[in-house]
């Protein structure tokens, strides 16, 4: 099946600068991303290469693997190197489905050797307070999270609570030059501990339904995996930092208190191609570390916040 014949089986839109087919003569999903999907934000439809695929894996019964195809960017800069972790990672985890064309195997390899398999990965950490509500539009993204922290909404279950945490990492030194992805922007945002569970919250308005918050999702939770598991290491100058909580963070990630990570998809409604079986699918791979996906649903009305029980026919 072509785009277009795929589009109509699966009733869904597909985005523009990505390709996704399958092939008549086996049972793989080709995706095949374009260099600015590449550039573009993670979560953004035609970069979201996993969210489709894994999507798609989960809904269509004779599609047995994913082949991820791309075209090389000009400018091998921190997009395309966070790009390349995304597959490393994914291929880690999912590699009995998800696979590269194999005339891209040296790029990626050559990534792991120069980037991840070096010896001095270090993340950056918080050196400031986070904005306030107020500082953001009201009814935005950035307004609910921080809503969510200052109202304390999930300070009953958890042990700790905060939000923006960054997950920046640097290959040596915490530089501009050092980045190995973009530099200064990505952060998780909303986190806890609970117990020896570090909880991450990825949130989204209904207004922002796309199945790119798979992908995001899963790159702050391979990020936290990677640190917990001191791939990637705080590197800490002066005193530990108490801004957003991180030296509680910081504390039971050195003494090792945290053996579980949990991503929580933080929704008002989800894409209708992310379902249960999608999420099953994630987590029959993600379990064997004690990683899981689940959604948690919420309702913002009258600029009120409340925390929603998820209906069972939904993820």
């Amino acid at each position: 099946m072509n785009k277009t014949e795929l589009k109509i089986k699966l009733n869904i839109r597909l985005p523009e600068h990505i390709n996704i087919y399958t092939n008549d003569e086996d049972d793989s999903l080709y995706i095949r991303l374009e260099g600015d999907s590449i550039s573009s934000n993670m979560q953004n439809d035609a970069a979201a290469f996993e969210g489709w695929g894994l999507c798609i894996l989960s809904r269509l019964d004779s599609i047995k693997r994913v082949v991820v195809d791309w075209d090389e960017p000009s400018d091998k800069n921190g997009h395309y190197r966070r790009f390349l972790y995304r597959l490393y990672k994914i291929m880690q985890y999912f590699g009995d489905i998800f696979t590269i064309e194999q005339s891209k195997r040296q790029s990626l390899d050559l990534f792991v050797k120069e980037y991840y398999n070096s010896n001095n990965l270090v993340l950056n950490y918080p050196n400031s307070k986070a904005k306030k509500a107020s500082n953001s539009k009201k009814g935005s993204e950035a307004y609910i999270e921080a809503r969510f922290q200052e109202d304390k909404i999930f300070d009953h279950f958890l042990d700790v609570a905060d939000r923006q945490l960054p997950v920046g990492v640097f290959k040596g030194n915490i530089s501009k030059e050092a980045s190995m992805f973009t530099y200064g922007h990505s952060a998780i945002d909303l986190w806890g501990i609970k117990d020896d569970a570090l909880y991450i919250f990825e949130l989204k308005k209904s207004t922002n339904k796309k199945v790119g918050i798979i992908s995001e999702a899963l790159f702050y939770l391979w990020v936290m995996s990677d640190t917990i598991n001191k791939k990637f290491k705080y590197e800490i100058i002066g005193s530990i930092p108490q801004y957003r909580n991180f030296n509680r963070l910081y504390s039971a990630i050195e003494e090792e208190r945290i053996s579980k990570i949990k991503s929580m998809l933080l929704i008002e409604d989800l894409h209708p191609l992310i379902s249960k079986e999608t999420l099953y699918l994630i987590n029959s791979r993600l379990n064997r570390d004690n990683l899981e996906m689940s959604t948690q649903y919420y309702k913002y009305e009258n600029d009120k916040i409340e925390l929603i029980q998820n209906d069972p026919n939904h993820p």
